[in-house]
């Protein structure tokens, strides 16, 4: 046959391979063009006939071989001993559905991860990543992926789309942790099973891993102290997949508090404690987190569950004088340290800014400098809050036998005060102190308003002009909650949402634990009959509609960020967690090419960057990604300066690039308008001398 006639056949298929980069020469699976194809007998005689006519319709992408050598061996099928003797004697075997669909859209041979492949059934972009598996299980989990088209990653990463596992671990640095700090859905290996069994995708939620699979548990014949009981959380953890087993057998033994005989007996054997408080949050997220922070075994006497009566009895008043500031802190140690300010007689406060503070207590990190808002020109001790736990344990400790932290002065560049607005100064003295719980503090509107320089109720006038909602006509459709969650006893309602899109959130909301007030428009009068809790606005300037002042506005970044890190955060953690007052996002920043830098390599540090990059979007400007070539960079936004790389200060000294303080995005957001760069610059810092912005 010449040439012209097989040019002439072809097809838009055949451009579409093209496109894809795929010719003769070999592809990135190891295939070649035309496929050499031998049909194996086990294909019934009709479907090896059509199969024939199709290929002899498409000369240029496939043919047949009469041999099995050097050939694709074409299965109707795959079954496991065939295949293991196909592969013993080196064969690269397809299944029949994947020529079928090769021949209708060459392009797929592009999306071809390797061999043997029975179809590509599996054809999500991210890859599956294994752990925690018995060495059979995981082999299998393996084969059913690399039959369907998925690709398989060793490690989780950020483009993983699931991790396959059997059981939960709670080791920090395990691929179960990693998953889930990456929000990454982890699942049983019976989903494979099941797209395997019916050759097509199926809801990953069918097969989700309970919260605590595997996960051996002790619990401590005492045992007590939290809301509930011993049985009732020995029900929870089994029903959610643990195992209640002897303590000699227990990867987690559980107990009230460290002097308990069985805390000191499982750490000399290594194992993990944790306290009832730990296993209700998991249960309540349904996760296996790691044991840190306030979820870690407390002292006596910091219990949560203990009575008021019992804790003020062993107060005493040796730092009545005192003003701690716990804002510095992480939410584990701020919740111990406020126990420990009750039992001393202590003021505790989260307002840096607030004029008696005596001493702003850190979790110590010796070789770097913390930025705060607190002044350092006062007579203010700054150190560890080992110090206040000293004088908990009965006697007023000196300063100046604990751990100084180093402190830089520069409230514009204080992320830490900037993200937790909506903290309050609470009253720890007497019988006014406020018990500390697990709970968030709630915000004070007259401080939030003063901090965020904002009124403290919406302006009417504030653009765009609000329309009233009609009268409500009409109910709102409320849907209920799939499972337990972090939303679990709220309902959300939805107001001017695209009804393409109305569906997606509330799978999300319901998922959660959450109900979902839905289906309205914007018809807000129709929606508060819900009796919705909040109300999740779609965008992040002034709804269009007039709100009730007694419902809180969110949007779908709060939504997200409370999904993603299984806490139910304020509405006031992070500006576009509320609608703003200004219409977004800014045309002026549309160009706007922006890196975030100056960060610790740590997962609360990694949230905070996810925080003020989808700030950069929602303000309209695109982020830097790790491919962005230098020269698009338009701004340089640092967190921290003392972390600030030297090659970004040059970077930004030789191509005066302004570099600036994430207040300059917070301020943009918060008046509606690009600030001018240069009230924001970072200087001091060696290599960018001189930069205004």
């Amino acid at each position: 046959t010449s040439s012209a006639p097989l040019a002439m056949k072809r097809s838009a298929s055949d451009a579409q391979l093209v496109a894809h980069g795929e010719t003769k020469s070999s592809t990135s699976s190891g295939i070649r063009l035309p496929l050499l194809l031998h049909l194996s007998p086990r294909i019934p005689a009709d479907q090896q006939a059509e199969l024939r006519v199709l290929v002899s319709s498409k000369p240029q992408y496939a043919c047949f071989a009469e041999s099995e050598e050097k050939a694709l061996l074409v299965l109707p099928d795959f079954q496991q001993e065939e295949l293991a003797a196909l592969e013993k004697r080196k064969r690269r075997v397809v299944g029949l559905p994947f020529v079928l669909r090769f021949l209708q859209d060459p392009g797929l041979l592009s999306k071809v991860p390797a061999l043997p492949l029975y179809d590509l059934i599996y054809r999500c972009p991210g890859a599956l990543c294994f752990s925690a598996m018995e060495p059979w299980q995981r082999t299998r989990s393996q084969t059913l992926a690399k039959w369907m088209g998925a690709r398989c990653a060793q490690d989780v990463a950020s483009g993983t789309e699931l991790l396959v596992a059997a059981r939960v671990s709670i080791h920090p640095d395990s691929k179960y942790q990693e998953a889930l700090a990456r929000r990454i859905p982890i699942v049983k290996p019976s989903y494979l099973e099941a797209v395997w069994e019916t050759k097509r995708l199926v809801d990953v939620q069918l097969h989700h891993l309970l919260p605590l699979a595997g996960l051996a548990i002790c619990f401590d014949a005492d045992c007590c102290g939290d809301s509930q009981g011993p049985t009732t959380l020995k029900d929870g953890a089994v029903a959610t997949g643990g195992q209640i087993v002897p303590f000699d057998k227990a990867e987690v033994v559980i107990v009230a508090d460290t002097s308990r005989s069985l805390y000191k007996e499982a750490r000399k054997r290594g194992q993990q404690v944790a306290p009832p408080k730990w296993l209700e949050r998991c249960l309540q997220i349904r996760c296996a987190l790691q044991i840190s922070g306030d979820l870690e075994v407390p002292q006596p006497g910091a219990v949560s569950g203990s009575s008021p009566a019992s804790m003020e009895s062993n107060c005493t008043t040796m730092l009545e004088r005192c003003v701690l500031c716990l804002l510095y802190l992480e939410a584990g140690s701020r919740e111990a340290a406020r126990a420990w300010a009750w039992r001393c007689g202590a003021w505790t406060t989260l307002d840096p800014l607030d004029p008696a503070i005596t001493h702003v207590l850190f979790n110590v990190l010796l070789d770097a400098a913390v930025v705060v808002s607190v002044p350092t020109d006062k007579e203010i001790y700054f150190l560890d809050v080992s110090w206040l736990e000293a004088c908990a344990s009965g006697n007023k400790a000196l300063e100046t036998d604990f751990p100084r932290q180093q402190v830089s002065y520069n409230p514009t560049c204080d992320t830490i005060y900037s993200t937790a607005m909506g903290n309050v100064r609470e009253i720890s003295r007497g019988l006014r102190r406020v018990r500390s719980t697990g709970a968030e503090d709630v915000a004070d509107p007259s401080l939030t308003a003063a901090l965020a320089g904002r009124p403290l109720s919406r302006a009417l006038s504030d653009p765009p002009p609000v329309v009233p909602a009609p009268v409500a006509d009409m109910e709102p459709h409320i849907s209920p909650p799939l499972s337990e969650g972090i939303f679990t006893g709220l309902v959300l309602g939805m107001a001017g949402w695209p009804h393409d899109m109305e569906a997606q959130i509330v799978e999300q909301i319901c998922t959660n634990g959450g109900s979902a007030a839905h289906g309205i428009g914007s018809n807000i009068n129709a929606l508060m009959t819900g009796k919705p809790n909040m109300c999740l606005c779609w965008g992040n300037g002034p709804p269009v509609f007039a709100t009730p002042a007694q419902v809180p506005l969110v949007t779908v970044q709060w939504l997200q960020a409370c999904i993603a890190e299984q806490t139910l955060h304020p509405s006031s953690a992070f500006p576009h967690f509320e609608p703003g007052k200004h219409p977004m996002p800014l045309s002026s920043m549309s160009k706007f090419v922006i890196r975030i830098t100056g960060l610790q390599q740590d997962r609360k540090s990694s949230r905070e960057r996810w925080r003020l990059e989808e700030l950069v979007q929602v303000l309209g400007a695109a982020v830097a990604q790790q491919n962005t070539r230098r020269s698009e960079l338009t701004h340089i936004v640092c967190a921290e300066p003392s972390l600030l790389q030297s090659s970004f200060a040059e970077l930004a000294a030789k191509r005066q690039i302004p570099l600036v303080s994430v207040q300059w995005l917070l301020d943009s957001f918060r008046l509606g308008s690009l600030q001018p760069d240069g009230k924001y610059g970072i200087s001091g810092i060696s290599g960018i001398s001189g930069i205004s912005g």
